[in-house]
């Protein structure tokens, strides 16, 4: 008879290993093999919420273009370059692309430069934090238009590498960094997603916590504390609803869920209101 510690132990292995197989193991040889077709953002097809991911073709070629980019920052649009607005979609463990389709059209506007980072999440965080500063370096260096803001929208893990960086970012530019379904309190014994929270949260930075409801994420479920929660002072944190349009919110949906939330809220005069102190949810 299995002992129920054994069974514990494997229900825990068998929930994190849903978190390497939110999509494909990093593959270098699949970034190199791009096709023509440039991922632009304008290319992007997608039909409605309930219908962005696996069900649509459209929505999982736009994907599989975003995934297989190499390491590095890549502009998904043309000609943006005097935006106000600088959007950095930095994605998480296995990314699988799609994922991303619905949050980039809908977020989409005439005042936002859309970038998508592309890092190897089986490598240090160090490693993908020197190439992110790096990048956005050289985004404010060549802009042709003064710059109001940079936006850097992360998921899961992608939250983690970006929140370590956040004492490291230029200190002559407003960052709001949103951290969507991201572990920032770690894994446990499980070394992924190994979070460094920074003491102090710069002048200059804005965290906004988005978390998932713990039951119905496919990856944190099976953990009896929330590896979302951590308090980090200043910042706001939400909680996601369970479901939204009959559709569960888990892991991956997250995105479009937030993306809708923060739809036209990137504009010079709009203001934020004060949601949830990050300790109490």
């Amino acid at each position: 008879m299995i002992s129920f510690k054994s069974k514990y132990y494997t229900i825990l292995v068998v929930g994190i290993a849903s978190l390497f197989f939110v999509g494909p193991v990093w593959s270098e040889s699949e970034s190199e093999s791009l096709d023509d077709s440039f991922p632009w953002l304008t290319t992007f097809e997608v039909g409605d919420f309930a219908e962005t991911y696996k069900s649509n073709r459209f929505v999982v070629k736009s994907g599989r273009q975003l995934r297989k980019l190499p390491v590095g920052l890549h502009s998904l649009e043309k000609d943006q370059e005097d935006t106000p607005v600088v959007l950095i979609g930095i994605h998480g463990y296995g990314v699988s692309g799609y994922e991303w389709i619905y949050p980039f059209v809908t977020l989409d506007s005439e005042n936002i430069h859309t970038f998508f980072f592309r890092w190897n999440y089986l490598g240090k965080n160090s490693n993908a934090r020197e190439i992110m500063l790096e990048s956005i370096d050289e985004i404010v260096e060549s802009r042709q238009g003064p710059l109001e803001k940079i936006v850097l929208l992360t998921h899961s893990c992608g939250g983690v590498m970006a929140i370590s960086a956040m004492d490291e970012l230029r200190s002559d530019i407003p960052f709001d960094l949103h951290t969507v379904a991201s572990p920032l309190n770690g894994l446990g014994v499980f070394t992924v997603c190994k979070p460094r929270i920074p003491k102090v949260v710069p002048e200059n930075v804005t965290v906004h916590q988005w978390r998932t409801t713990r039951t119905k994420d496919s990856v944190y479920w099976i953990f009896t504390k929330d590896p979302q929660v951590v308090s980090i002072e200043p910042s706001s944190a939400v909680r996601l609803p369970p479901y939204y349009r009959d559709v569960r919110l888990g892991h991956t949906r997250s995105l479009s869920w937030v993306a809708e939330q923060l739809a036209g809220t990137f504009s010079e005069n709009h203001e934020t209101e004060p949601i949830a102190r990050s300790d109490d949810l």
